[in-house]
């Protein structure tokens, strides 16, 4: 992971890194406020479904009815730069390349044999790990990390301590057959994903055989379960249920519901909902909007480790300009080293005008890229722009039309409009009017109001296209609705 996004061939059976296989890109550090955990593995079977790899080893000093606990000290994770690798990422000898290395949760760990059936609190596991003493010794199986040095861990720290830095859990993601889709939304993955194998739900941090008397999580679609799993107090099963209702899957669409149960998963510490509903409540979509409570929420979710809500943190505080550079740059940053494109985007125009930092373009047009290849929008049409203008990068209007009609694509209305200019002009593309006229149709109607304007001029005007002063009107009439005050001037003359 030092050297690069880490690729493994992963079967179920075993699981290897192809050390020649590589993918361009790096990991990020993003700190959380101290979490602590006991993973209580009950029996053989649950200690084959968790811990698939290591049975042989665990497992021959474990006797009937003994019981594995593992205590963890969280204080933050490792994240690729990449939400998605696809096949046409990877580099080397990659044969056999299934997945990758995704996330990496970092801290302490101590695994102990448990023959009482009582489950401990995990700072009294992580302090028998410590205990030198015979009787200890003998029910330690395994640990890493100094739970001391984790306690004294700083969230906003660009890297963990050296003696907090042991890897406790591992995410492999699979290789996809394509790049990662332009705006990618990592709360719907959290909130859709499966983690445990057929037959087996994830309760209390593992992978079980059900009990009815266990909450757990939900199947995401599965209305009932995830209603039942809500009111027995799961909080990522409500979270579920919310996304469910936001988007009308499985059960009605719904956005007050939608909020209602965001709320009750954040109340139950669910971290991504939290967000959730700080970005509804910052837009009131099911609930009266409410920036104060927004931002309070967003605050805690971004030092809970949620990249997003940093993110949308540093949107709002730029949008209302009541943040500096000093408040929003920390912000970005943060949200760039836990895998965010748009702060990563974000970040890349900071540096290229050199708001708060020094002014570097090279480094700006880096920052882009990689908010770009993250999913980032935003991104690509910055990238784009860059690439036109020669802003640190090599001037290229072709790489910059590709990364136009990418975002266009991906209904971006700056993208739709930037990329009808270069038709216009014929700039990296072969000059297209009529090309451009549809690109600015779009824009348009994506809610850039002012292609509206320049698309009802030309209908005015007849410009590239046949007159039509009604049309022209009608688009005239969407660009002032949009803010434009050189719209509304012009239908005033009529």
């Amino acid at each position: 992971m030092k050297q690069g996004i880490a690729v493994a061939s992963y079967d179920c059976k075993q699981a290897r890194i192809l050390r020649d296989c590589h993918v361009d890109g790096s990991y990020g550090f993003i700190g959380t406020t101290l979490q602590q955990q006991v993973i209580h593995l009950a029996n053989a079977d649950e200690l084959k479904l968790n811990l698939p790899f290591s049975r042989g080893r665990l497992g021959g000093g474990m006797h009937r009815g003994a019981a594995l606990d593992a205590a963890i000290d969280i204080v933050g994770e490792q994240v690729a730069s990449l939400p998605v690798v696809a096949r046409s990422d990877l580099v080397g000898d990659c044969a056999g390349a299934t997945h990758f290395v995704r996330e990496a949760t970092v801290g302490a760990f101590v695994t102990r044999k448990n023959t009482s059936g009582k489950v401990q609190a995990a700072a009294d596991i992580l302090s028998l790990g410590a205990n030198g003493s015979s009787t200890s010794n003998k029910e330690i199986v395994d640990k890493d990390g100094d739970p001391d040095s984790c306690r004294a861990s700083d969230p906003s720290a660009k890297a963990p301590s050296p003696q907090c830095a042991s890897p406790v859990r591992l995410e492999l993601k699979a290789v996809s057959a394509k790049p990662v889709q332009l705006g990618y939304d990592p709360f719907v993955e959290y909130a859709t994903q499966n983690t445990c194998p057929t037959g087996a739900v994830f309760e209390a941090g593992k992978c079980a055989r059900p009990k009815p008397s266990v909450p757990h999580l939900c199947t995401y679609g599965d209305g009932r379960d995830c209603e039942q799993q809500c009111q027995h107090g799961h909080a990522p099963s409500c979270t579920r249920l919310g996304l469910m209702h936001e988007r009308g899957e499985g059960v009605g669409k719904d956005l007050s519901k939608a909020t209602a149960l965001y709320d009750k998963a954040c109340a139950g510490n669910d971290v991504p909902a939290c967000s959730r509903l700080g970005e509804m409540l910052l837009v009131g979509s099911g609930v009266t909007p409410d920036d104060k409570r927004a931002m309070s929420l967003l605050h805690k979710a971004c030092t809970a480790g949620w990249a997003k809500a940093c993110t949308t943190q540093m949107a709002f505080l730029m949008k209302k300009h009541e943040g500096d550079t000093t408040q929003i740059v920390p912000l970005v940053d943060r949200g760039c080293d836990g895998g965010d494109g748009d702060s990563c985007a974000t970040l890349g125009l900071i540096y290229q005008q050199g708001l708060g930092v020094l002014k570097d373009a090279e480094r700006g047009a880096f920052f882009l890229k990689r908010g770009c290849r993250a999913g980032s929008k935003f991104g690509c049409v910055s990238l784009g722009a860059a690439y036109e203008a020669g802003l640190g990068v090599k001037k290229d209007a072709g790489r910059a039309a590709e990364l136009f009609t990418m975002a266009c694509e991906a209904k971006d209305s700056a993208a739709c409009d930037q990329e009808a200019k270069l038709y216009f002009l014929g700039d990296g593309v072969k000059k297209d009017d009529a090309k451009g006229i549809e690109l600015l149709g779009r824009a348009c109607d994506l809610g850039n109001a002012g292609s509206c304007l320049v698309l009802g001029l030309r209908y005015e005007q007849g410009t590239g296209v046949a007159q039509d002063k009604a049309k022209a009107a009608k688009l005239l009439k969407r660009a002032c609705d949009g803010g434009i005050p050189t719209a509304c001037n012009a239908l005033r003359t009529k």
